[in-house]
């Protein structure tokens, strides 16, 4: 009966060898016979609908005799993943698909002629079976952000192992034309012992320990995209320990591992803030790409080590490393927090590797230029660069905006403030804050509040420092009822928010409702700092309440800040001014 069947027609033979080669003998079985399996009689077959896991036959990619917008399908996947279930982990070929969607059935190919180019850098910087929709749509479509270091990490490290799961897919893939069934069953079984997906999910997933000595009793000795798997496990769970652990597997079996390899055990280490291992690692490494380099000096930055991060940056150049836009952003970032132009220019040569590189007038490097200028208080630098920049943001526009302010040209920080607005730059949270503080140091309540209205009108969310932010402004303009009123709408309330409403209730000269604010911080577990010591024994002073005075006296002994001059010299005014010259002459022979 099969050899009848089989005789039926070409596509019917197809669909047979198909079968056979997956290992799905049932769906054979209906393929050759036509027929339903099952306890109860035999019936015949109408219509044949292949699984989910099987490869479709070439009129698949038609439907309704119209051609599938393959573009279309990607941009759907990506607005909404959850929709399309992942099957690489049971192909066993390259022509079997990589997502189904759910509903519809419609199919995706990651390596495909008729794939966009786009797709790919999108799906590196998706985490296999646990990125978000969200996450996907940061990425433009063929653009990074090289402002966004971990970003540019985690698309690194994603692309690198897509390249490999292609590579293995390519050596596991034989054509079907000339190649026998036992040998091509043969072939298939070996891929999906060792297939990619299975090393994936088990890598991904649990504790790298466990992983590991399940591949050992399946007789699989880890490759170098297994342990990367199992290092982003360990970097992802920060777990250094476990990372230890897997890190000595590789030595211990005689691992020789590649720079690929060698870059997420660095990661690993940098991100489970380890810089002893991530330093060892990287001066053992016998080459390095650029990837290595950038890791050890983000990992340097982050960590608050700058002057390490700039010893790195100064060996890539005597090593002529090249250098690209997220290096410079990174060592601009590590010079404006040394604050020391200096370092910035020292010897011009950050400055001319910039221009000589072709980023000068680069958006995202241009504003790291603008913003080191403005930290390190040179605002003629801050200004030249900012004017020679052929496209601005709202980060250049709030640097600027900040390099005014810091230097004192509070003024000046307006006019750039309505500039931005007036060529339709919409501010973002740090531009708020920024311009509330400018005003708050003018006085100029008018401006303020209209601020104020923009951030509500905005919708914008805003958060604890954006809301003390507020409160100082509304303080220091004198409206020191608006900003209480703030303060006790707000949700979560800290040492700023409440610092800023007794400096104002001082300035007012309502030294009472300054100390109530006080008590009331010290009762929500808020503990003081120095400024609002400082404004609280002003109020005790004004009110020349000895009482008070001791008992804030007791709460600042109690804080450690004993030994903080100002608080002493304030300490002495108070107990003066309440009339206890022992007090305040003991309080100055203590720090005299």
């Amino acid at each position: 009966m099969a050899v009848a069947m089989l005789g039926r027609s070409r596509q019917q033979l197809w669909r047979w060898s198909r079968f056979l080669d997956s290992g799905s003998k049932e769906f054979a079985v209906l393929a050759l016979g036509g027929l339903e399996l099952g306890d109860g009689p035999l019936q015949p077959v109408r219509e044949w609908v292949p699984p989910s896991d099987s490869p479709s036959p070439p009129s698949a990619l038609k439907r309704r005799g119209r051609p599938v917008d393959r573009e279309k399908l990607w941009r759907d996947f990506f607005a909404d993943p959850s929709q399309w279930l992942d099957v690489r982990a049971q192909k066993t070929s390259s022509k079997q698909p990589d997502w189904i969607h759910v509903k519809t059935k419609e199919r995706l190919w990651m390596k495909s002629a008729s794939t966009p180019r786009w797709v790919r850098t999108k799906l590196a910087a998706m985490s296999q079976g646990q990125a978000s929709p969200a996450e996907t749509r940061t990425l433009d479509n063929d653009e990074v952000s090289s402002g966004d270091h971990a970003l540019q990490e985690l698309v690194t490290i994603k692309s690198m192992e897509m390249q490999t799961r292609a590579s293995c897919v390519d050596q596991c893939d034989d054509s079907l034309t000339g190649t026998s069934y036992s040998v091509k069953r043969s072939r298939r079984r070996r891929a999906v012992v060792v297939s990619d997906g299975d090393i994936r999910d088990l890598c991904l997933n649990g504790q790298p320990r466990n992983a590991i000595h399940i591949l050992e009793q399946r007789g699989i000795d880890p490759s170098a995209y297994a342990y990367v798997c199992l290092l982003r496990r360990c970097t992802n769970l920060r777990d250094i320990v476990e990372g230890k652990y897997v890190h000595a597997h590789m030595t211990k079996s005689g691992f020789v591992s590649s720079t690929f390899v060698l870059n997420a055990l660095l990661n690993m280490y940098m991100k489970c803030g380890s810089l002893v291992d991530a330093r060892e690692v990287f001066d053992n490494m016998r080459e390095r790409d650029m990837f290595t380099w950038t890791m050890m000096l983000t990992g340097y930055s982050k960590l608050g080590y700058h002057e390490q991060a700039y010893e790195i940056y100064e060996q890539m150049h005597k090593e002529r490393v090249p250098l690209d836009k997220i290096t410079f952003t990174t060592i601009l970032s590590v010079c404006a927090s040394l604050g020391s132009l200096e370092k910035g220019k020292k010897g011009r040569i950050l400055h001319l590797d910039i221009v000589e590189a072709g980023f000068e007038l680069d958006l995202r490097v241009g504003t790291a230029l603008v913003n080191m200028f403005s930290k390190c208080g040179s605002l003629k630098d801050a200004l030249h660069t900012f004017d020679k920049l052929p496209q601005r943001n709202v980060f250049s526009w709030t640097s600027v905006i900040a390099a005014c302010a810091q230097v004192g040209k509070t003024e000046k920080a307006l006019e750039f403030y309505e500039k931005m607005l007036e060529e339709g730059i919409v501010a973002d949270k740090l531009t708020y804050t920024t311009i509330l503080r400018v005003c708050a140091t003018l006085g100029d309540l008018k401006k303020g509040r209209e601020v104020h209205d923009r951030i509500v009108k905005s919708g914008i969310t805003s958060d604890l420092i954006m809301e003390s932010t507020l409160i100082d402004m509304y303080a220091k303009c004198g409206r020191v009822e608006d900003a209480h009123q703030l303060l006790e709408n707000m949700n979560e309330r800290d040492v700023v928010s409440f610092t800023a409403v007794v400096s104002g209730y001082v300035q007012q000269g309502q030294f009472r409702e300054a100390l109530i604010v006080f008590h009331k911080m010290q009762r929500e577990g808020v503990l003081p700092n120095t400024a609002a010591f400082l404004s609280v024994l002003k109020a005790c002073a004004g009110l020349r309440s000895y009482a008070e005075g001791r008992r804030i006296h007791a709460s600042i002994v109690e804080a450690g800040l004993t030994g903080e001059s100002n608080l002493e010299h304030a300490l002495a005014d108070m107990y003066a001014k309440c009339d206890s010259c022992s007090d305040a002459h003991e309080v100055s022979s203590t720090f005299a």
